[in-house]
């Protein structure tokens, strides 16, 4: 596969092309971390909710553990407290969920923020740019072949502008038709060139 051009011009496009490319892939990239980070601010609560719910949870046990050791009564506040202990491991599983739920839609809003303009914008030039290399490719291998240049030239007559076929002669179509080989390499070129390539050597 050829991937760049052989003419200077076309090939500084291309790489040109190719590195805003990668640009514009870094920058969506950036834009979709910072969207996360923004998102992932409405986390604050999630810790404190945690913290809170673990000392809670951890302050009560420790008041039950010391609660059956009073007599008489101790054993029957032990399940009253335990319970209100319960209410500590609820903070901590909300301010968990709040947590998952937060990281989850900031990768959500981050990759479709980033992703759609990557994909729209990436994908067509990938699409062009392939089609640009193998068409490069088949012409690189057609310009070596003597019966592929009389197409090549065919080709030419056909879509170059009638100011650039007449650079090749007063009547370029009259010359392709008789089997002209300079006019032919001539033709051959301009199409050569057309895709950034360069023409084959012309017979001596």
């Amino acid at each position: 596969m050829k991937w760049y051009a052989e003419t200077s011009g076309r090939r500084s496009r291309q790489m040109g092309g190719d590195l805003l490319l990668l640009a514009w892939v870094a920058l969506w990239i950036l834009v979709g971390r910072a969207v996360f980070g923004v998102v992932r601010l409405l986390a604050a609560p999630a810790e404190p909710l945690q913290d809170a719910g673990s000392t809670w949870s951890g302050r009560i046990e420790d008041v039950a553990a010391n609660a059956v050791e009073i007599p008489l009564v101790g054993s029957r506040l032990e399940a009253p407290l335990l319970g209100a202990a319960g209410a500590g491991d609820r903070l901590v599983t909300a301010g968990q969920r709040l947590d998952e739920g937060v990281t989850s839609l900031a990768w959500l809003l981050s990759v479709a923020v980033a992703g759609l303009p990557i994909l729209l914008v990436g994908g067509l030039y990938l699409v062009l740019r392939f089609r640009s290399v193998r068409r490069m490719t088949a012409l690189a291998r057609s310009r070596a072949v003597a019966g592929d240049r009389e197409l090549l030239a065919l080709r030419a007559l056909v879509n170059q502008s009638p100011r650039r076929l007449a650079e090749v002669g007063p009547d370029a179509a009259a010359g392709w038709r008789e089997g002209d080989p300079e006019v032919v390499a001539a033709l051959a070129s301009l199409e050569l060139r057309r895709a950034g390539l360069l023409p084959a050597p012309r017979p001596a």
